[in-house]
C-alpha cells in the first residue's frame, strides 16, 4: 500500500512539475500572461518560433528568408514567440561585444521591419534579459499580447505546457489539433474569441474552431521530421499558417 502512494505521489509531483498549467487554477500568479501589455498594429503580423539559433555571428542563412518573406508580404512585425536561440550562451557571446540585438535582426534578414522577441525556455532562452526596447528589437517578456486590426492574440511559448520539449513533441504529435495549446487556453482562462499562439512543441498547426496556433519550428528532428520553417500570420482576414521556406 505504501508502495503504491509513494509511486502515485511520484506521478502527481512529475506531471505537476512538467506541467505548470496544471497549477494555474490554483496560483493564477503563476501564469506569465497575466500582466502583459498590449501591443497595437494596423498591418500584418507574422509569428515564428523554435529557431534554435546557435551562433548569431554564423547563423544559417535560411533564417534570412524571414525577412525577404516579410517583404514581399508587405508584413511590417515580426514576432518570435521564444526559443530564438539554442543556448543562452548564443545571446551572451555578442553582449560581451555589444552587439546580441543588431545581430538577432541581421541573422533574420531583416530591414525595416519591427521585431518583437518573446522570452522562451530556461534552457534556451536567456532570462535575465529586461523587457523593453533594445535598439530596434523590443523585448516583451514571457508573455504578449497583441491587438491586431481588431484581433486579440495571446502570445507565449509554451513551456508551461511541457517543460521538456520531447514530452510537449510526443503529446503534441500523438494528439494533433493543437491539444497542448488548448489545454494551456482554457486554464489559463484565456477568453475563447482570444486566439493563442504558441511555440515549444514544435508541431505546427492552426485549429480555428479553438483559436489556437502554433507556427511549429526550425530544428530538424530525426526520425519524426515535422516541417519547417512555417510561420503564423496574422492580417485583416485573420490567422493562416504561411510557408516561409524549405528546410
Amino acid at each position: 500500500m505504501r508502495m503504491a502512494l509513494a509511486l502515485l505521489f511520484l506521478l502527481l509531483f512529475s506531471m505537476v512539475y512538467n506541467s505548470p498549467i496544471l497549477l494555474y487554477p490554483l496560483f493564477p500568479s503563476l501564469n506569465p500572461c497575466t500582466t502583459a501589455d498590449v501591443i497595437s498594429s494596423t498591418g500584418r503580423m507574422l509569428f515564428i518560433a523554435d529557431l534554435h539559433i546557435r551562433d548569431l555571428e554564423k547563423p544559417d542563412p535560411a533564417f534570412k528568408e524571414v525577412g525577404g518573406f516579410a517583404r514581399k508580404g508587405g508584413i511590417a512585425d515580426i514576432v518570435v514567440a521564444g526559443d530564438f536561440f539554442n543556448r543562452p550562451e548564443a545571446f551572451y557571446a555578442l553582449q560581451r561585444e555589444g552587439g546580441p540585438f543588431t545581430a538577432m535582426r541581421d541573422a533574420l534578414g531583416l530591414a525595416d521591419e519591427r521585431l518583437f522577441v518573446i522570452i522562451g525556455s530556461p534552457v534556451h532562452d536567456p532570462q535575465d534579459i529586461k523587457a523593453g526596447i533594445h535598439g530596434k528589437v523590443a523585448v516583451l517578456g514571457r508573455c504578449a499580447v497583441f491587438d491586431i486590426n481588431g484581433t486579440r492574440i495571446v502570445a507565449y511559448h509554451g513551456d508551461h505546457m511541457s517543460r521538456h520539449g520531447s514530452i510537449g513533441f510526443a503529446v503534441s504529435y500523438v494528439t494533433r489539433r493543437l491539444f497542448l495549446e488548448r489545454t494551456w487556453k482554457a486554464l489559463a482562462g484565456i477568453d475563447k474569441d482570444v486566439t493563442v499562439i504558441t511555440g515549444h512543441t514544435h508541431v505546427s498547426g492552426v485549429n480555428e474552431k479553438a483559436r489556437a496556433a502554433n507556427p511549429g519550428g526550425w530544428k530538424k528532428i530525426p526520425l519524426f521530421k515535422p516541417p519547417l520553417g512555417r510561420g503564423i500570420m496574422v492580417d485583416e482576414k485573420g490567422v493562416k499558417q504561411v510557408d516561409i521556406v524549405s528546410l
